[in-house]
């Protein structure tokens, strides 16, 4: 099934709730933070112990970790410094509750890579209003955060785009660094092969141990071409994935809309499936689209005015004709290369100006104007 890509993920948000990890040895007070977070708002597990947390933490990812200091055999001080190493700074907040109200322990705490701290007595009134703006907060970074990244994407991708190389090198570079951008496994470009009305792969570009596929995937290219946003088709266990890639979890396409009518698609493929890509991921992919129709539009005009170029060379030649243009402020005169060769020029040896225009002759002129003197000559 094929979406626009905000879509699919205002759908995704909407569906995905918050996870949120309870770590605490006593019973009670994980009963009283669920039953005072809201089910409806967030998804919640608990454990007993700092080693079960981490294990959790390994299968579940989540989003915030309620974590309390004094636990047996791992305290929340190992937990939440061995949280930061695994998973870097942003990734998981961690939020300190104890009963430990000494500034020695908060500043601990911190330095460890806590986001917050709460002291036990816990005022349960405030409690659920505080996790949902550490909730928010961590979002808010983390959606600066990708921001950043991506940013730095478009700046790579603009430039290899910009380097003074042949188009089909350009192009290369640039899939391989959005093969690189999206973790993918496969990405190509599809061009219409116009004489015989059908659809071919070129310019493709693949991850190490990762098949070629001759077939063109299953897509709705006539919807492409009306959409300015990228298609993003997931397959999940029970959808029905193209019958030439099974393995096929995800796959972006957008469409290149080149000069003269000319459509091109370009694809990424992805067939380990490490994360689904969100509308970060559909707005960079469009982007780099963007940039990549605008230099590949460019190659393909100068390509058209060279062929052009050589076409009129060739009727100059046959015809024996040239052309000359002479730029009045700069008195500057060129040639063309038949201009050359009818009068007798070689390209790079003779530079043409003005002034030598008229100075040149022609044999068969030199022969005329010899044969008139001899004429007035015997009449004189």
């Amino acid at each position: 099934m094929i979406h626009k890509g905000t879509n699919v993920h205002n759908l995704e948000k909407s569906l995905s709730k918050p996870k949120i990890l309870i770590v605490d040895d006593d019973m009670t007070i994980r009963l009283l933070m669920r039953d005072t977070l809201s089910d409806e708002k967030y998804n919640i597990e608990e454990v007993d112990n700092g080693q079960a947390a981490l294990n959790q933490i390994k299968i579940s990812q989540p989003d915030l970790v309620l974590l309390d200091v004094n636990m047996p055999g791992l305290n929340g001080f190992d937990v939440c410094q061995e949280i930061k190493r695994k998973y870097g700074s942003h990734e998981i907040s961690i939020v300190m509750v104890t009963g430990l109200d000494d500034s020695t322990s908060t500043e601990k705490a911190f330095s460890l890579g806590a986001t917050d701290f709460i002291n036990k007595p816990i005022n349960w009134d405030t409690f659920p209003y505080r996790i949902q703006y550490l909730i928010k907060a961590r979002y808010a970074i983390l959606d600066t955060k990708n921001k950043e990244i991506y940013l730095q994407y478009i700046e790579e991708i603009s430039r290899v785009i910009t380097q003074n190389k042949s188009h089909a090198e350009v192009i290369n570079e640039t899939l391989s660094t959005t093969l690189k951008i999206f973790n993918a496994d496969r990405v190509f470009i599809i061009k219409p092969e116009l004489a015989a009305d059908i659809l071919i792969i070129d310019y493709e570009t693949l991850k190490p141990a990762t098949k070629s596929i001759k077939n063109i995937p299953d897509i709705s290219f006539d919807t492409l071409q009306h959409s300015e946003y990228p298609a993003l088709t997931r397959y999940a266990s029970v959808d029905d994935a193209p019958r030439h890639e099974n393995l096929l979890k995800q796959q972006m396409i957008n469409t290149l809309k080149l000069q003269d009518g000319q459509i091109w698609y370009l694809v990424v493929q992805q067939i380990s499936h490490n994360k689904d890509w969100t509308s970060l991921d559909e707005e960079t992919f469009f982007k780099i689209c963007s940039r990549l129709t605008a230099v590949v539009s460019r190659f393909l005009l100068t390509e058209k005015l060279h062929r052009s170029e050589q076409l009129l060379k060739q009727a100059q030649k046959i015809g024996h004709l040239g052309n000359w243009n002479w730029h009045i402020e700069t008195k500057v005169l060129s040639w063309s290369d038949e201009i050359y060769n009818i009068y007798e020029k070689k390209i790079g040896e003779f530079t043409p100006e003005h002034e030598k225009f008229y100075t040149i002759n022609f044999e068969e002129d030199n022969q005329r104007s010899n044969l008139l003197n001899n004429i007035l000559n015997r009449v004189c």
